[in-house]
C-alpha cells in the first residue's frame, strides 16, 4: 500500500509551492461511532483487525496534511453514492439485480449507515471552493437524514425493481478474513456542513431516480381514431406501472364517437422526471 508514500509526496509538492488543498478523508477514521463529529478524539481499532489499515492510513495522513499544509480542508466521506459509484454498498446491489443475480449481504444485514447522494457532495464540495473561506477545517460529507440498515437498502432496491432476486447473508469469513471487523452503526454529524449547504436528495431518490424512467419503452404505433401512422409516443398502461399520477381517464370526443374512458398520458408531467434523469 503505497498510501501514505504517495500522500507525503503530494503534502511536500503543496507545501513547497503554497497551494490549496483538498484532502479526501474517509468515515472510516471514526471506528464506530454511533454520531460522529469532527472534533471527537478518534480511536483507530485493533491492527489485529485488517480493515483498519485503510483507516489508520487515511488519519496518518490527516495529521500530515494539516502539519505540511497551511491551506488546507479535510473532507471525511460518508457513504456518498450516485452516478459513477462502481464499488459501494448500494452499487453492488444494483449491479446484481441488473445481472439477475441474488444480492450479497454480510453478516446479519443489520448494520446502518448514512448514505449521500452525490450530486449532494459535489453541491457542498463546490461551495467550499467557490467560498474559499474555511481554510484549516475538516468537514464530514454526508446527510444524517439517510440512515438505513443494510437489509432495508436491499428489500428497497428488490421492491424498486420489482424482480424476484434473492438476499444471500454470508459470513466475512467466506469473502474477508477471520480477522474482518465490522462497523453496526456510523452517523455522520453535518452540522458544519449544514451551515453551509442542505442535502437535498433522500433515500427514495438515491435509489428510484433513473430506475423509473428505465422502466418506460418508447413505441410507434397507429392511432385507432385518427389516420396517423408510426406516432412515438409510450403505452399508457406501462406508464401507469411507474408513474400512476400522470395518467388520466377521459373521453375522446374529437377521435372516437363513444363514450368509453381512455387512459391519456399527462406527458408534460413527465418533464421533471426527465430532468432528475438527465441529472444523474
Amino acid at each position: 500500500n503505497n498510501m501514505l508514500k504517495i500522500n507525503l509526496n503530494v503534502f511536500n509538492l503543496v507545501k513547497k509551492y503554497d497551494k490549496k488543498i483538498y484532502f479526501s478523508s474517509t468515515s472510516e477514521v471514526y471506528h464506530n461511532t454511533t454520531l460522529a463529529k469532527e472534533t471527537d478524539n478518534l480511536t483507530i481499532g485493533c491492527p489485529d483487525k485488517s480493515r483498519w489499515g485503510y483507516a489508520s492510513g487515511k488519519l496518518t495522513s490527516e495529521f500530515l496534511c494539516k502539519s505540511l499544509c497551511t491551506n488546507s480542508i479535510i473532507m471525511r466521506f460518508f457513504n456518498v453514492t450516485g452516478i459513477g459509484d462502481n464499488k459501494g454498498v448500494l452499487f453492488k446491489m444494483v449491479n446484481a439485480i441488473k445481472n439477475n443475480k441474488d444480492i450479497n449481504i454480510y453478516g446479519t444485514g443489520d448494520q446502518c449507515r448514512a448514505f449521500c447522494d452525490i450530486k449532494d457532495a459535489v453541491n457542498f464540495m463546490s461551495e467550499l471552493i467557490t467560498r474559499d473561506v474555511y481554510i484549516g477545517d475538516i468537514f464530514n460529507i454526508g446527510n444524517e437524514d439517510n440512515m438505513i440498515c443494510i437489509n432495508d437498502l436491499a428489500k428497497i432496491c428488490i421492491n424498486t425493481s420489482k424482480t424476484d432476486v434473492n438476499i444471500l447473508y454470508k459470513k466475512y469469513n467466506e469473502v474477508f478474513s477471520d480477522n474482518y471487523g465490522d462497523i453496526i452503526n456510523r452517523k455522520p454529524d453535518c452540522s458544519k456542513m449544514n451551515a453551509i449547504y442542505t442535502s437535498k436528495y433522500n433515500i427514495s431518490d438515491i435509489s428510484n431516480s433513473l430506475s423509473k424512467i428505465c422502466k418506460l419503452k418508447g413505441v410507434q404505433d397507429d392511432w385507432k381514431h385518427r389516420d396517423e401512422i408510426n406516432q412515438p409516443g409510450l403505452i399508457a398502461q406501462d406508464v401507469e406501472k411507474v408513474f400512476p399520477d400522470i395518467i388520466k381517464e377521459s373521453q375522446l370526443p374529437f377521435f372516437a364517437n363513444d363514450d368509453k374512458l381512455y387512459k391519456t398520458i399527462r406527458y408534460e408531467q413527465l418533464i421533471p422526471h426527465l430532468i432528475e434523469s438527465i441529472k444523474e
